[in-house]
């Protein structure tokens, strides 16, 4: 383990004020921790956090400044403020949804599997939704600026013939 590894590793050590881990202790099968949606922590247990294994991973600068504003988005919009929100949360939720279309999965490029895997999670959106989904995406990924104003133009016509479709079916009569 690196320097300042084991440093970081020592400070969430003390601020937890429980004993570092061995340096390199490797976890066993049978200690894996709970799914996410375990509760947040149990009275006399450890933090969530302290249940699961580090695993690192590389990220391109614009997931990042999307993970971060979407965190920050969410933190925004709860309505319960008991368990913290972090990009790691977010991360095992993209983890989790992953894994659960991981038989849909197909492709041999990192585009290939992100498209499976998008198609596989949007099959019960109608076109609109996708639209809108795809011109974020994009606009996401622009670095031009006419593109860009254009994506939003498309994703804003989008989103409010989504609106208009769900106000229509909330206005419809129901079947009695």
């Amino acid at each position: 383990m690196s320097h300042s590894g084991r440093v970081h590793q020592l400070r969430r050590a003390a601020r937890s004020r429980r004993p570092p881990a061995p340096a390199e202790a490797p976890t066993p099968a049978a200690d894996v921790p709970a799914p996410a949606s375990a509760p947040a922590e149990i009275p006399g247990q450890q933090p969530r956090w302290a249940t699961l294994d580090r695993k690192e991973a590389r990220l391109r600068r614009d997931q990042l400044r999307s993970l971060a504003a979407l965190r920050q988005q969410v933190a925004r919009d709860r309505q319960e403020r008991g368990e913290i929100i972090t990009d790691n949360t977010l991360i095992r939720i993209a983890v989790d949804l992953l894994l659960h279309h991981a038989d849909t999965l197909t492709g041999d490029t990192e585009e290939q599997l992100l498209t499976s895997a998008v198609t596989a999670t949007t099959r019960n959106y109608n076109t609109t939704e996708l639209a809108a989904f795809t011109a974020l995406t994009a606009l996401q990924e622009s670095d031009d600026p006419e593109k860009a104003f254009a994506l939003c133009n498309l994703m804003t016509k989008a989103l409010l013939k989504i609106k208009y479709e769900a106000s229509a079916r909330a206005a419809a009569p129901q079947p009695g």
